[in-house]
């Protein structure tokens, strides 16, 4: 049996770890990005054909009274926050009644020794009440339907793990129960970079 090793591209020090647009011409997207773990969502990679502009869709189905984990996750390859600290998304949280939704972005160190997961939800919607335990800062997910833009220093996870480099991935899910929707997505993803602090 072989043994095999994961080996990182040298980048220039100002090259994003991973920058993620879904357009016609990112063609990483599909292997970066996974929707159909641990529950399966409905997703979409919506192209505009005139400008090859893209975004990712995540949709709950309708079929069901609530919908449990809708997810949209990624797992860079050796992605040390202090090399690469800074995370920007782009995305749009549709509201699904006067209750809101609940989403969350999470960034997660590697499982612990009894293969327990820590992740961290750095920025919630609203409507998550109460907050869970694994959460850090006070960014807000706004679920209004419209488009808007965060920016996270991923080393705030260090709040709950001091010692923590190494990160497995990030990604959005329901962070609490989403009431059944009949159409459209719970929410969309236009643009993700991870990159350095440049100073």
């Amino acid at each position: 049996m072989g043994t095999g090793y994961a080996v990182a591209e040298k980048r220039e020090p100002e090259e994003p770890l991973m920058h993620t647009t879904f357009d016609v011409d990112d063609e990483e997207w599909w292997w970066r990005w996974q929707c159909y773990r641990p529950s399966p969502a409905i997703w979409a990679r919506d192209v505009d054909p005139k400008t090859g502009n893209g975004v990712l869709d995540i949709f709950a189905p309708a079929s069901q009274e609530g919908i449990g984990t809708i997810p949209a996750w990624t797992f860079p390859v050796i992605w040390d926050i202090d090399e690469y600290p800074i995370v920007k998304v782009r995305y749009k949280v549709s509201p699904s009644s006067n209750l809101g939704t609940p989403v969350g972005l999470w960034i997660g160190p590697f499982p612990d020794h009894e293969r327990k997961s820590r992740r961290v939800y750095v920025a919630l919607s609203p409507s998550v009440i109460p907050a869970p335990k694994n959460r850090v800062g006070n960014v807000v997910l706004i679920d209004d339907g419209e488009w808007h833009e965060l920016t996270i220093d991923a080393r705030i996870i260090r709040e709950l793990y001091p010692d923590v480099k190494i990160i497995e991935g990030m990604g959005f899910d329901s962070a609490g129960r989403i009431p059944t929707y009949t159409k459209g997505p719970v929410y969309s993803i236009d643009e993700v970079i991870i990159k350095p602090e440049l100073k």
